[in-house]
């Protein structure tokens, strides 16, 4: 039975009679049977149906495929579509016709269009820590960002492949990284800007020419590579300015991968990625549960967190801001009435969200940031996770069952000790194609170290 394994919806106007629907479905057929098809016509009418492949191909060609389309048409010279849903969820409004006036400032995208990794539960995590196929990076709690430097340029996008401003000093850092690496013609990079800076996990474009096809474990030792050459550059340097670029650590073997784990437990981390060593196909693991929400301010430093649910907005209860400066924010844009999103850090929902007095409410729910790349109707209960709460204080209040607490707000990624990994990276890799997600993952048992702890504490917090 085939599934739509990923989906993007694009939107094209010129204000007058241009208006028109460009759909693309990565959908799987079977064990590593993929195919991608573009669906398009006017908005409104029955879409034509488009096949990119002629047969079933590989995760890693279809992935390929899909977002080489989703690009091109977003980059076309005389239609630039643009973003209104990913898998399902709403991501941008429909842009305003191109002869309405508007006073917001328009900036040039990178191109690139982030890779999304698929949410995978604490079993499914345990196969991966010993499966060779698979590198781990830290989750940085961060906002996604992309950044390009292109002859003497760099532009910046957001994580739904959108133009946003590029941090000064992230662009100042690029360009000398540029120089450094022999990169005059370009260079991209992705990563999650965090604390005023960018923290790389993957190197996409190197003088002209897209990385994106390349086996991830040649990204990671280019990424590898340019942390050295940048290190090295900053080492020399005399004025000894902060580091406005790192790099993301990538564990390799399994006792890397379970050090950095426990590293990342430890340092109340947001959660653990998983890339396979030889594709794009990524899955991550969270320690927390996080959820986007419409923000209205209360009357001291708290807001009301609204989501949409079967299409009625309804409320999740408040959620504590963390200075008056966050609720100041949010109170002059509801003033404006404008629509401010933010990334909620939670527990659980106590309840199934429904339309009316019955429904769920956050539980131990605390601000993390705005989110103004979101649009509002992406804020849905759709991926929320839900506890019962007889169920649940029944079961804390049973002896055996591990206590609980919500984690306080993520710290700076870690960085462990880079001792020898130049050696490593050139160490020749023996790796097999991927097949369906997890499907060939063997390992049924929690690596050993993780034995020790409780199967709560990987899905949900403990508590003091």
């Amino acid at each position: 039975m085939s599934r739509i394994y990923e989906s993007v919806s694009l939107h094209y106007t010129d204000g007058g009679s241009s208006d028109k629907v460009y759909d693309i479905h990565l959908e799987e057929l079977g064990p590593n049977q993929f195919t991608v098809t573009g669906y398009n016509g006017k908005r409104g009418s029955t879409l034509i149906p488009r096949k990119q492949t002629d047969s079933p191909v590989s995760y890693a060609e279809a992935k390929r495929l899909f977002d080489n389309l989703e690009r091109d048409k977003r980059n076309h010279r005389k239609t630039p579509y643009t973003v209104v849903e990913r898998n399902g969820a709403s991501a941008v409004a429909t842009p305003a016709p191109s002869n309405a006036s508007s006073s917001a400032t328009t900036y040039e995208p990178t191109g690139y269009v982030a890779n999304h990794p698929k949410k995978v539960t604490e079993e499914e995590a345990t196969k991966l820590f010993d499966n060779d196929d698979y590198f781990a990076e830290q989750k940085c709690d961060g906002v996604f960002l992309s950044v390009l430097y292109k002859t003497g340029r760099v532009t910046a996008s957001n994580k739904l492949g959108n133009g946003i401003p590029v941090p000064p000093k992230v662009a100042t850092a690029l360009r000398q990284l540029a120089t450094i690496s022999g990169c005059e013609i370009s260079l991209g990079l992705a990563g999650e800007f965090l604390n005023s800076t960018l923290h790389v996990f993957t190197v996409w474009e190197k003088n002209g020419t897209s990385l994106l096809t390349l086996p991830q474990h040649l990204r990671v030792a280019l990424k590898d590579k340019l942390e050295l050459l940048f290190n090295d550059h900053l080492a020399s340097s005399t004025a000894k300015p902060a580091a406005a670029i790192k790099f993301v650590y990538t564990a390799k073997t399994c006792e890397e991968k379970i050090a950095l784990y426990e590293r990342i437990k430890a340092g109340d981390g947001e959660g653990i990625v998983f890339k396979h060593c030889d594709s794009d196909l990524s899955f991550k693991f969270k320690l927390y549960e996080t959820t986007e929400a419409l923000l209205v301010a209360n009357s001291k430093r708290s807001a009301e967190c609204f989501a949409y649910h079967e299409g009625t907005l309804i409320s999740l209860g408040s959620t504590t801001l963390p200075n008056d400066a966050t609720h100041k924010q949010i109170k002059e844009a509801n003033l404006r009435q404008d629509p401010i999103v933010g990334t909620i850090k939670y527990l659980y929902l106590s309840a199934s969200p429904s339309i009316g007095p019955e429904t769920g409410q956050l539980t131990q729910a605390s601000f993390l940031r705005f989110r103004p790349e979101f649009h509002e109707t992406s804020c849905t209960t759709n991926e929320l996770k839900v506890v019962n709460k007889t169920v649940h204080e029944s079961s804390v209040a049973t002896p055996s069952a591990a206590p609980s607490s919500s984690l306080p707000a993520s710290t700076n990624p870690v960085e462990p000790d880079h001792t020898n990994r130049k050696a490593k990276n050139q160490e020749p890799r023996a790796v097999q194609p991927p097949t369906t997600p997890l499907d060939s993952l063997q390992v049924s048992a929690m690596p050993s170290t993780l034995k020790s702890s409780s199967r709560q504490d990987l899905t949900q917090p403990a508590t003091p």
